[in-house]
């Protein structure tokens, strides 16, 4: 129970009902559970999807949901859309700053600080989801945002050395780990001990996400390794046409099923027995990760961010390094020869995930970080 009088303005990305949109929802159900005061603000714009406000709905949360896009070099109709849409967005989003008078706005993003900047005070809290050292305008962008915000609330110890990186004092970062929905357990569609080797990759099918280098793997793996992979998800097509090219030329089509988008969870992950999140990129966190060790599934991922923050090495899951398809087909082999091993990692991948991802870990650790901002 909270009886603090805080009051917050939640602003919100709402383009599409990705893992940064899922946390803000999770967030959100935080502040309800505890009877916090609070106001959102869906910041969408012409092409969203309309799926994180249709789950405010569901909630029963009343939000404004606001046009406030970002500006594209390459992305023009995008660009004027929300040029077009900017002066009616600031001066609702001024009218609701007066008449509730928020102790902080939650941002999950530098986007809505730098469209605001002017019109804001000091008391951002920033829920920072994404690497920003990389680059010149991630780093510039960060920089330019602190001098608003009082708190960052980073989703991983490497979002938060990476914050430290763009120059931002590490006194003002707090980590606090995403959570995962922890729904029914169905019954596995496999079965551990079977002929086959069931392998799943989750998540958009784009090129920095490693589906190359698996298909390189399973390439390379022993002819005696019976497997069947599963690509769920969606994403570039001209890659997804060059994977389905490269799968012909290694006549792979019957050793693999693409399901696209699923929606279900359950449906999900009783597709497979292993997951693979071979990432070739610094990834901020790994929800797909954390939502296969609650259903029991072991990972092989890449020594990849926030990724090895989450499967503990030769106990839930291994860690090989990047763009090492040789090193993925070992791991693949090890767990056709040890299937034991897919039991014993995945009843640790869930005890891990239990103990570090669910809601209510997440839930005590946010209060607490509230409540000491409100000392």
């Amino acid at each position: 129970m909270n009886d603090s009088d805080m009051r917050l303005l939640l602003l919100i990305g709402a383009f599409r009902l990705y893992g940064k949109e899922f946390i803000g929802l999770q967030f959100i159900k935080c502040l309800l559970k505890n009877n916090y005061k609070f106001k959102v603000i869906s910041l969408s714009g012409e092409w969203t999807d309309g799926k994180f406000n249709s789950k405010l709905n569901e909630m029963g949360v009343e939000y404004e949901s606001y046009y406030m896009g970002w500006y594209y070099f390459t992305k023009i109709l995008w660009s004027f859309d929300s040029l077009i849409h900017y002066p009616s967005s600031l001066m609702r989003f001024l009218r609701i700053k007066k008449n509730i008078k928020p102790d902080y706005i939650y941002v999950d993003s530098y986007r809505p600080i730098i469209l605001l900047y002017p019109f804001l005070k000091k008391n951002i809290i920033y829920h920072v989801h994404d690497t920003n050292s990389a680059s010149k305008q991630g780093k510039y962008f960060t920089k330019i945002s602190d001098r608003k915000v009082i708190k960052y609330i980073a989703v991983s110890e490497f979002i938060g050395r990476d914050l430290a990186k763009c120059g931002i004092d590490p006194s003002k970062i707090e980590v606090i780990y995403n959570c995962i929905e922890m729904p029914r357990k169905t019954e596995k569609a496999c079965e551990v001990g079977s002929i086959l080797l069931h392998i799943g990759i989750v998540g958009q099918v784009v090129p920095w996400k490693g589906h190359s280098d698996l298909l390189k793997a399973l390439s390379l793996i022993d002819k005696h390794v019976k497997y069947h992979l599963h690509i769920v998800g969606t994403g570039f097509a001209e890659y997804e046409l060059e994977l389905k090219k490269w799968i012909g030329s290694y006549d792979m089509e019957q050793n693999v099923s693409w399901h696209g988008r699923i929606e279900d969870k359950e449906d999900i992950y009783s597709l497979f027995d292993i997951l693979l999140a071979p990432s070739k990129h610094e990834e901020a966190f790994g929800l797909i990760v954390a939502e296969a060790g609650y259903f029991k599934i072991p990972a092989i991922v890449t020594n990849s961010g926030g990724l090895v923050e989450i499967v503990e090495n030769k106990v839930s899951g291994f860690i090989v390094e990047k763009n090492s398809p040789s090193q993925i087909a070992g791991k693949i082999e090890y767990f056709f020869n040890n299937k034991e091993k897919i039991v014993d990692m995945g009843n640790n991948a869930e005890k891990l995930v239990r103990d570090k991802f669910s809601f209510d870990a997440f839930s005590l650790k946010v209060v607490n970080f509230l409540n000491r901002l409100d000392l």
